[in-house]
């Protein structure tokens, strides 16, 4: 049964690299847990928490980048990459299945079942994929090698006490930054591409502020944590109906079925744009835990 993954508990007196050392081997542990139940299951929960863990393994490696070993993250960030292509797809069918067509179809209407079971057929060609890709050598390498960083020494002098903080506001500036200027002057006008961009930019901000939050205090980054989950809801949502609207046109979807969809994401997206303004300007007010 899949788990809550948790972030590396660290602390300010580490160096940055042994910080990342640590949030490495946290990471590796989670991925490991998740790959085991999706071999084991075909638990859609297992599968989402290996896409999550896999994003947030890449996030990590950028964050930390100056701090590991030169050229890590452009050795293990394709293979990263790859895995995580494979594991999406499972995810994005696995949403239409559950989700997306118990919302939509009637379940007597002309082509519903025959369109059912070839997106279960579909369902089982990409698990299996995902399988074969976990399985594989390529796979055993990448985790060789975040084996190998992870178990590294680190021969320089220890850092003063303030470094690893000082590491860590740098990378949430850059990561709220980033949040900025993807939202742009009115974020209520991005279209579908440009809510897409903000939903990554917020999932990786929210990703370092739980990595770091407990630096400062975990109660502090608490408040700006949960205006990050309420944006990343309101886009999450608009963005699993477009995801499964693409998936129903390219699986050659009934008429009538496809019609219901276009319908249901115009509703979405005019509620992410009514919501949209007002969830920016409260992670604006937000207290910024790493300046306390």
């Amino acid at each position: 049964m899949a788990t809550q993954a948790r972030p590396a508990r660290l602390d300010k007196a580490m160096s940055p690299a042994e910080a990342a050392r640590l949030s490495i081997a946290v990471s590796l542990r989670q991925l490991q847990a998740s790959a085991d139940g999706v071999l084991a299951t075909d638990d859609p929960e297992c599968v989402h928490q290996l896409h999550a863990e896999l994003r947030r393994l890449r996030a990590m490696l950028r964050d930390f980048r100056k701090a590991l070993g030169p050229g890590l993250e452009s050795l293990a960030v394709p293979d990263l990459a790859w895995i995580a292509k494979r594991a999406g797809d499972v995810r994005d069918l696995d949403v239409l299945a559950l989700e997306t067509l118990p919302a939509l179809a009637e379940p007597n209407a002309k082509g519903s079942r025959s369109f059912e079971a070839r997106v279960a057929r579909q369902r089982r060609e990409a698990r299996r994929r995902l399988r074969a890709a976990l399985r594989s050598r390529r796979q055993a390498a990448l985790m060789s090698t975040l084996s190998r960083e992870r178990d590294a020494t680190d021969d320089r002098p220890p850092p003063r006490p303030a470094s690893l903080r000082k590491f860590a506001a740098k990378a949430l500036r850059r990561r709220l930054r980033r949040v900025r200027a993807v939202a742009g002057d009115d974020v209520a006008t991005l279209d579908a591409a440009g809510r897409h961009r903000l939903r990554i930019a917020a999932r990786k901000l929210r990703q370092a502020a739980e990595r770091f939050g407990p630096l400062w205090s975990a109660h502090a980054a608490r408040s700006f944590v949960e205006r990050l989950a309420t944006l990343q809801d309101t886009l999450g949502a608009a963005n699993d109906i477009a995801v499964g609207t693409r998936l129903l046109a390219a699986l050659d979807a009934p008429a009538a079925l496809m019609a219901l969809a276009h319908e249901r994401l115009v509703d979405e997206e005019a509620k992410a744009a009514r919501h949209l303004r007002a969830q920016v300007a409260a992670l604006e007010k937000a207290p910024r835990f790493w300046k306390r």
